[in-house]
């Protein structure tokens, strides 16, 4: 069995302050079908040692929520995957050396258009090592190749859902965290953007926030959730007993106070030209219970406090006037 560790951009060896790093972590590439792509991956070897690398190509697609993404080492390559020439390894970076590697990208002439994925990884194991009982410790890092092949290119897409993190419509609370579901069914990755509009139960608008701040993007034929949160102060972790837990969870009502309904409206654009524009409408609840008990508590004792009053001068003012 092989464990390897992933990443895009940086590959951490075996000591955390020595890395090996790629540039880009990611392309995006137009293709003309039966035009080859030349290109190039810079690496930069950080560490004080020599650093021996293999090239591997697999496939990408992304998990069913669209973010996070999936590979599998060892499986037969399809599509961009294969149209790619990239040199396998072993080569050596020696300490401090910087190395551009090549690659080609031979798109066949009948390649269909729209978007096309794969990744060129970098690592220190050959690939496809199957070593029965073993566990062979290895790293990976890679570019992510975001190609378009020219031709019929189709943008489109709809809003799957729009709610609330964990569907409820009921909070004690701030943070609400919301989640937009973006289906995209053209045949070209899109990075949608927007806002989402809070308004309170009047009507008046009172927090916008942005929609997929850091520009990820869909891919074709999949829907990608992304969230968003409204929030105000660090919410405390209660931890102790239930009077204290109380108290810990009535800060937290003071510090991130709303009250009633809201409703939260986002405004979604996507496309090369923003032709794509999508609206969707969730409504939550917010309601401090805690800070409601502590003030109608509150509220009781004084108007406990005033009836006595109020029936302690009536018994003075008949004592007074009996008086005279």
């Amino acid at each position: 069995m092989m464990v390897v560790l992933v990443g895009f951009g940086f590959l951490f060896c075996t000591s955390p302050a020595q890395a090996l790093t790629i540039i880009p972590p990611s392309m995006e590439i137009d293709l003309t079908p039966g035009v080859p792509y030349n290109d190039q991956i810079k690496l930069f070897n950080e560490t004080d040692y020599p650093v021996t690398l293999y090239t591997e190509i697999t496939n990408f697609t992304a998990s069913d929520d669209g973010t996070k993404p999936q590979y599998e080492f060892g499986l037969e390559l399809t599509d961009v995957a294969t149209w790619i020439q990239v040199e396998p390894g072993p080569f050596v970076l020696q300490p401090k050396e910087r190395r551009s590697v090549p690659f080609i990208i031979n798109p066949p002439a009948e390649a269909d258009p729209g978007g096309h994925y794969a990744i060129i990884f970098f690592s220190n194991n050959p690939p496809q090592i199957k070593e029965p009982g073993k566990v062979k410790i290895g790293s990976k890092l890679g570019t992510l190749i975001l190609s378009n092949v020219a031709g019929d290119i189709t943008e489109a897409g709809s809003i799957d859902s729009f709610l609330t993190v964990d569907k409820s419509v009921y909070f004690n609370y701030l943070p609400v965290q919301l989640q937009l579901t973006f289906n995209n069914t053209g045949n070209v990755h899109i990075r949608p953007s927007g806002t989402i509009t809070i308004q309170n139960i009047f009507g008046k608008t009172v927090k916008t926030l942005d929609i997929n701040t850091v520009g990820s993007a869909t891919l074709p034929k999949t829907a990608r959730s992304y969230q968003t949160v409204w929030e105000k102060a660090p919410v405390l972790h209660t931890t102790n007993n239930w009077l204290g837990q109380f108290w810990e969870e009535l800060k937290n009502e003071k510090d991130n106070f709303a009250f009633g309904k809201y409703t939260a409206s986002a405004s979604l654009v996507a496309g090369q030209d923003n032709q794509i524009t999508k609206q969707a409408v969730v409504s939550f609840w917010v309601i401090p219970w805690r800070l409601l008990i502590i003030f109608c508590v509150g509220a009781i004792i004084i108007l406990l406090g005033l009836i006595r009053m109020i029936k302690g001068y009536n018994r003075w003012i008949i004592r007074h006037g009996q008086s005279k």
